[in-house]
């Protein structure tokens, strides 16, 4: 049996005045989620045992989010802060003394903190809704994802959309994905176990990568996407992946396992929710949004009219 498999193995998380940031040239990403969130603000800060204690507001209540510092190392002193605000954007800046156990000691003036930096960076799990999916390839795989996003029109007006709302902080997630082709009945003759599986030496091409961008619009239905939200994918209507298609697999899956992922998340939109939690999708995660007991996508009835409903899901590792 002939199989597709995609693999989420890399993701980055930032923001979009962040693209040119050479590190991200160091994977290769060419899926990426625009994504957003509430708004917080910073209603005050303390500084309680070495630690600064912010007191958030998400629009709806107020919580606390810490910042320890290394109580063995060094002490803070001499600590007071103050509201910055140019245009819209509202951050505090945060003056301070730290001082170290072996005599010495530095002063800092007017550090620039936002509340959602804050909140990202101290704050194990987050909730993002959506806005839009998508990917960049080109032919050979040249163009990566943050390519395709420093000239994207759609994050564009998303961007002005929300500088109408003001109630949305925007952000982005993009996704290394390895595409494998994979035949478990080349031992055997027959289906086989998991771990007698064998890579199918195919090239990988554009139309590999279609696929699952379709399948992740088709699944999610962003708001800002267009195509590929409605019917059925795979669908031998879609001329972007008809040559994979044409390779006749049996079915196709999709695993996440995240390297070093330290936070969990959900992804959301109306239609669909996704836990991962740990680099994986979470087991507990039992909404019923999203089937993740690993029912894969049938390629069999793909270039007929479908003439029943497809359960997709995610499959877990």
């Amino acid at each position: 049996m002939k199989k597709l498999r995609y693999t989420v193995e890399q993701i980055a998380f930032l923001h979009p005045a962040y693209l040119e940031n050479e590190q991200l040239n160091e994977k290769k990403y060419h899926y990426y989620f625009i994504v957003s969130a509430p708004i917080k603000y910073i209603n005050d800060i303390h500084l309680v045992d070495n630690t600064f204690v912010f007191i958030l507001n998400d629009g709806k209540k107020n919580f606390e989010v810490n910042l320890p510092g290394d109580k063995d190392k060094y002490t803070i002193t001499a600590f007071e802060w103050k509201y910055k605000q140019e245009n819209d954007k509202v951050t505090a800046l945060l003056s301070y003394t730290i001082n170290h156990k072996s005599g010495c000691e530095e002063r800092f003036e007017d550090v620039e903190f936002s509340a959602n930096d804050i909140y990202y960076a101290c704050v194990k799990k987050h909730k993002f809704k959506i806005e839009y999916i998508g990917q960049s390839y080109a032919q050979n795989g040249s163009r990566t994802a943050q390519n395709r996003l420093s000239s994207h029109s759609t994050l564009q007006k998303i961007l002005v959309d929300n500088s109408w709302e003001r109630n949305k902080d925007i952000r982005l997630f993009l996704l290394g994905v390895d595409i494998a082709c994979i035949d478990n009945e080349f031992l055997t003759g027959k289906e086989s176990p998991i771990f007698n599986i064998r890579d199918v030496d195919v090239t990988i091409s554009s139309d590999h990568v279609n696929l699952f961008e379709a399948y992740l619009i088709n699944t999610f239905k962003p708001k800002y996407n267009k195509n590929f939200v409605s019917g059925e994918v795979p669908s031998g209507f879609h001329g972007s992946y008809k040559k994979v298609i044409e390779e006749a697999y049996d079915d196709f899956s999709v695993v996440f396992a995240i390297q070093d992922c330290k936070n969990d998340y959900i992804f959301f939109t109306e239609s669909k929710s996704l836990e991962i939690a740990g680099g994986v999708i979470a087991t507990s995660h039992s909404n019923g949004v999203i089937d993740i007991d690993a029912m894969k996508v049938s390629f069999n009835e793909a270039n007929k009219v479908y003439d029943k409903d497809y359960k997709y899901s995610f499959m877990n590792i």
